[in-house]
């Protein structure tokens, strides 16, 4: 990624030149609890831990880097948001299909991938199956993709004509099909209605109304 900006901002005289590293957040999530005590999956593993220092080293040191050549008038360097470990993953579009607002089709090949999916057959167990196998490490660009397409359940899948509610899946916004108060209500009850470790785990819930005004 440092490779890429470096070429990219050479390519140009830039009024102005934007860096995302996700590499923070990815490290964050998933290296946290090798970390935190109070992590409910808490490892104390030293490969691991020594992870997450060295992005920041890296990341760091191109920084200082960028920052001493003084190429800018003014840096800005921020976070989009906090970080903590990963504990579990909720998939919204299940919980939507779970509550009958989302439909899938009754196609033969959409059954099947629906069959599969109530045994367990999922892109999260596949790939996790596939990295202990070392079956990642020489496939082509693009080939997990297709196979996710084929295999499992996805987007094309969704009965568009009877679907109410949708998301992009483990997050994101909600979106109403289906504008009526009642589906309003009822994907609002869905979300305050859950729970983890028996305390509510949405803790507040702004609808669009009272979050932006104007056209």
């Amino acid at each position: 990624r440092i490779t890429l900006f470096d070429w990219i901002e050479q390519k140009e005289a830039w009024d102005v030149f934007a860096i995302n590293f996700m590499e923070v957040d990815h490290a964050q999530h998933w290296f946290w609890k090798f970390y935190d005590k109070n992590h409910p999956d808490y490892v104390p593993d030293r490969n691991f831990s020594d992870a997450l220092y060295k992005v920041y080293k890296r990341i760091d040191a191109y920084l200082l880097k960028t920052l001493r050549v003084g190429a800018y008038d003014r840096y800005i360097i921020f976070s989009d948001h906090g970080a903590g470990g990963y504990v579990q993953n909720i998939n919204i579009n299940l919980l939507l299909m779970q509550e009958g607002l989302l439909k899938l089709r009754s196609t033969p090949m959409t059954r099947i991938k629906r069959a599969l999916f109530a045994l367990g057959a999922t892109p999260t167990n596949a790939t996790r199956m596939a990295l202990h196998m070392r079956a990642l490490s020489g496939s082509k660009p693009g080939t997990g993709m297709k196979i996710s397409q084929a295999l499992f359940l996805n987007m094309g899948d969704i009965d568009w004509q009877k679907t109410r509610a949708f998301s992009f899946g483990s997050y994101g916004q909600i979106y109403l099909l289906d504008k009526s108060k009642k589906t309003r209500a009822q994907v609002v009850q869905l979300l305050k209605g859950l729970r983890y470790n028996g305390k509510p785990l949405i803790t507040a819930l702004w609808e669009r109304e009272t979050m932006y005004t104007g056209p």
